[in-house]
């Protein structure tokens, strides 16, 4: 059985945590990327692993100004065992720019009822992969990275768009004026996909309270260097019903989605 999950409110000091990934190194674009700068910290603090997801809080994070940024994260772990890791290990730059007196954690139930209704909030990338056949057929609108498994992560909702164009091919149609299916359901069938992947609840209503193109910045591991890419960022809102209160912890602890190490694909509980 795994260890009760913990829901911590961290907080730094962001003009702080700026002037350290400058003393890193960190350039250009990885400043503009908070999630990669916070994972950066994070994982000097207290290691690799130990905050399972997080999210920083909206209106937090402020790269000219000096404020206090608040960031909501789950762990195996609570503030006391945090804080003891980070006075072992940290280096004392990082330790200093974690507020440990302003922030805060609660245990999360070990019982959660079933069919128990919840709302729900996650930020979330949602993307799909395609093999190398689905790309050379298409035009590629995209900047898109191939990995070693030899298929692309692409937005879902270009990967739709791709079969549609697919097809239209294969009845002898031209798809260079193919718009696409539209955006939301598409991004609202991702997220039940998910869901449905990965037990422990299921979306009763989803909403796409907004999205935008987001570019952020991502290390190629072993090498030393990194590359800016550009996603479709969705804030999603709904309501959730539990169906495996086994596994709803779980779900929790792994988040949603791809990208969940640098503040993506936290499930954020609201009541109802």
């Amino acid at each position: 059985m795994s260890p009760p999950l913990h829901l911590l409110q961290l907080r730094f000091d962001a003009h702080a945590v700026y002037d350290h990934a400058r003393r890193r190194g960190r350039r250009g674009i990885q400043l503009d990327d908070p999630g990669y700068l916070l994972h950066m910290v994070l994982t000097e603090l207290f290691g690799q692993g130990t905050i399972l997801t997080f999210r920083l809080k909206p209106g937090s994070m402020n790269r000219e100004g000096d404020q206090q940024l608040t960031v909501l994260a789950y762990s195996h772990e609570d503030l006391d065992a945090l804080t003891r890791r980070a006075e072992m290990t940290a280096e004392p730059d990082v330790f200093r720019l974690w507020h440990r007196r302003d922030s805060h954690d609660k245990p999360l139930p070990t019982d959660w009822p079933q069919d128990h209704r919840l709302g729900f909030e996650v930020l979330a990338y949602p993307v799909r992969r395609v093999g190398t056949s689905t790309l050379a057929e298409g035009a590629k609108p995209f900047r898109a990275t191939k990995n070693p498994r030899g298929t692309y992560e692409v937005d879902a909702w270009l990967a739709e768009k791709l079969k549609d164009d697919a097809r239209l091919r294969a009845e002898g149609l031209d798809p260079t004026d193919n718009p696409g299916p539209p955006r939301e359901p598409v991004y609202q069938a991702w997220l039940e996909d998910q869901l449905r992947n990965h037990p422990g609840a299921t979306p009763e209503t989803i909403t796409l309270e907004s999205w935008q193109r987001d570019r952020f910045w991502r290390p190629r591991h072993h090498e030393g260097t990194g590359a800016t890419k550009d996603r479709p960022l969705v804030l999603y809102r709904g309501t959730l019903r539990i169906t495996d209160p086994a596994a709803f912890p779980a779900l929790l602890a792994r988040g949603i989605g791809r990208h969940r190490a640098f503040g993506l694909g936290m499930l954020l509980l609201r009541p109802v």
